[in-house]
């Protein structure tokens, strides 16, 4: 990692050097994830105007929004370790909530305007998953408030 560092690699490579993208949702339960954060903390130690996290890495490494949601989605469907369905949780807990709140975005408008996909009939399985899992989400945060 302190070669990482002196190369001036930021946590966008180290994620490509990784190959986190490469294992798909299976990367929840990749001990490549505790590397990439004790990278990044690394990395906002010694470059504070750079400072990132690794929902941000993670969710532009994987393509952005659309594709992380897909990636969390499968891997929330087969979860293969406690560590696995402790990441996704997480992370699709902060995507979700971002969808929520910063984009105000109700369950019939991640289709469209998230995925960009047609009606609901035609669209892939994964885009079908990912709307039935932030629907859920999106049920049971309305009900808490």
């Amino acid at each position: 990692m302190d070669a990482w560092l002196y190369n001036g690699k930021d946590a966008d490579d180290v994620f490509g050097i990784l190959g986190i993208r490469a294992e798909g949702s299976r990367s929840m339960n990749s001990r490549k994830l505790v590397v990439l954060d004790e990278y990044i903390n690394l990395f906002n130690a010694r470059y504070p105007s750079a400072a990132t996290d690794s929902f941000i890495v993670l969710r532009d490494g994987f393509g952005g929004e659309a594709d992380f949601a897909r990636v969390l989605s499968m891997a929330k469907l087969r979860p293969e370790s406690e560590r696995m369905i402790a990441n996704t949780s997480k992370y699709q807990g902060e995507l979700f909530s971002k969808w929520m709140v910063e984009d105000m975005l109700e369950p019939k408008g991640v289709l469209s305007t998230v995925l960009e996909g047609g009606s609901y009939g035609t669209a892939r399985s994964e885009d079908k998953l990912v709307v039935n899992h932030y629907n859920v989400f999106y049920k049971r945060r309305t009900r808490e408030q």
